[in-house]
């Protein structure tokens, strides 16, 4: 289990290299700035998933995302590592902080956020969700990231499943000199998210999909619960 728990992280390391943050190529189309700097301001959104009624305390969550562009024949791969910590029973912390590869850049992904589950004491289904994330280390653009996230749990079988809605909210600063685009761009995106967890050999797998009406996001993750 070891084993290919190294291999699939080396391997989404490699597959990140699809990235392409570069807006060079775009120097005299704001709508495709604009465009591609939402797609930046999604891949963050992503919040852990964190059962309330696991037993662990601190969890360590690893994944692997596709960004699917819709009606653009370009997908996006990109890793995403978030650790956790449930402070009581109703209130966990969140972060994220690691580095990647994409092109000629090397992004630096740093956030924080907490999750509150409320409801019954022996169910705790409700979650609301606040996370903050930065995307730093880039030659044209660093952005910044705010969303809020609504979502139930409910079990079927061995399955546990996760769903809701949230908002991202994101500013981010261009770096590019150019008179027809702007310094600053800003903007909201709306999405659905649905996430399943599966527990095999004291390991949690799992997958989710984001959707939005112009971008859909795949998930594999792998998370381990510690103490």
């Amino acid at each position: 289990m070891k084993i290919l728990i190294k291999v699939w992280i080396f391997s989404s390391l490699l597959l990140s290299e699809s990235l392409d943050f570069r807006l060079n190529q775009y120097i005299d189309c704001q709508d495709c700035i604009d465009r591609s700097l939402s797609y930046s301001a999604f891949c963050l959104s992503e919040s852990p998933i964190i059962n309330p009624l696991y037993n662990g305390k601190v969890f360590i969550q690893y994944g692997l995302s596709n960004i699917y562009k819709n009606k653009i024949n370009e997908n996006w791969q990109y890793p995403n590592l978030n650790i956790s910590v449930k402070m009581t029973k109703n209130l966990a912390i969140t972060s994220k902080i690691y580095g990647f590869r994409a092109g000629e850049d090397s992004p630096q992904v740093l956030g924080a956020g907490i999750q509150y589950f409320g409801g019954k004491e022996d169910s705790l289904t409700s979650i609301f969700v606040i996370q903050r994330t930065d995307l730093k280390g880039l030659k044209d653009f660093t952005l910044s990231s705010l969303n809020f996230e609504l979502k139930r749990w409910t079990d079927w079988s061995l399955f546990n499943f996760r769903y809701g809605i949230g908002s991202v909210f994101y500013k981010s600063k261009i770096n590019v000199l150019s008179e027809k685009i702007k310094s600053v761009s800003d903007g909201q995106i709306n999405f659905f998210e649905l996430e399943v967890l599966y527990s095999i050999y004291k390991i949690n797998l799992g997958g989710g999909i984001r959707i939005n009406n112009k971008l859909n996001i795949y998930t594999f993750l792998m998370q381990k619960e510690l103490f």
